[in-house]
């Protein structure tokens, strides 16, 4: 994310903190829970066992392949259910 859009992200998700941007970077890597496509942009969903939290991430995917974080949101069993309802 770039420094614009984090501030603009930390305006619409003042809950979002480091550790869960540093959840979202580590986790890019791994297998989501689910995997939404629309177009050129994708809503992964990811869970933090440890931490007990379920992560929906939009990402840009670019023609070149490059990957842009567009937005975070993290929650408990409600968003289990968004994962749930779009299977």
């Amino acid at each position: 994310m770039s420094e614009e859009t984090l501030a603009q992200h930390f305006l619409k998700h003042p809950e979002i903190t480091a550790n869960d941007y540093y959840f979202v970077l580590k986790s890019l890597n791994k297998k989501p829970l689910a995997n939404f496509e629309s177009g050129k942009n994708n809503q992964l969903f990811y869970y933090d066992n440890s931490e007990k939290i379920y992560y929906r991430i939009a990402i840009k995917v670019t023609k070149n392949d490059e990957i842009f974080v567009k937005s975070v949101v993290k929650g408990d069993e409600k968003l289990y259910k968004e994962i749930k309802n779009r299977k």
